[in-house]
């Protein structure tokens, strides 16, 4: 017998549990991703990279500040006149659910007063585009960003 046919694949002993992306090193070489992008005044890929993995329902309360503020500076750099293509780019590229992370982002922005004005406009294409089922996903979601 070979020692490839010896090893018998091990057993999980407890249920896999949901891996939160709230490393530091990850959200700073996003932010780092983002900020080249807005570099070169791409806000459509700043954004699209921004709301990749968000660290939902994390606890690490750095981790979800940074990327919060990765997120809204890439927000504000998208020209109102192409929210509705990004907004498509964004279903595109992660599906329903990347909106709904956007929309996460936007209502948390709007609770803080942050760049309301703008943060409303993106609400306002969100529904146009996607309708109220964002809204109700992202209240009734327990995991915050």
């Amino acid at each position: 017998m070979s020692d490839d046919e010896d090893e018998k694949p091990k057993r999980a002993t407890k249920p896999t549990e949901v891996k939160i992306n709230d490393g530091m090193d990850v959200i700073q070489k996003r932010a780092k991703d983002v900020d080249a992008f807005l570099a070169k005044s791409n806000g459509k890929d700043a954004l699209i990279t921004a709301i990749a993995d968000p660290p939902l329902g994390s606890k690490n309360d750095q981790a979800r500040d940074l990327n919060y503020r990765t997120v809204l500076k890439a927000i504000t750099a998208v020209k109102e006149a192409d929210v509705a293509k990004v907004l498509d780019e964004i279903h595109t590229t992660h599906g329903g659910a990347g909106v709904d992370n956007l929309m996460k982002y936007i209502c948390r922005g709007l609770s803080e007063a942050d760049s309301c004005a703008v943060l409303l406009k993106w609400h306002g294409a969100i529904v146009e585009k996607e309708g109220l089922g964002p809204i109700v996903r992202v209240m009734t979601d327990r995991r915050g960003v």
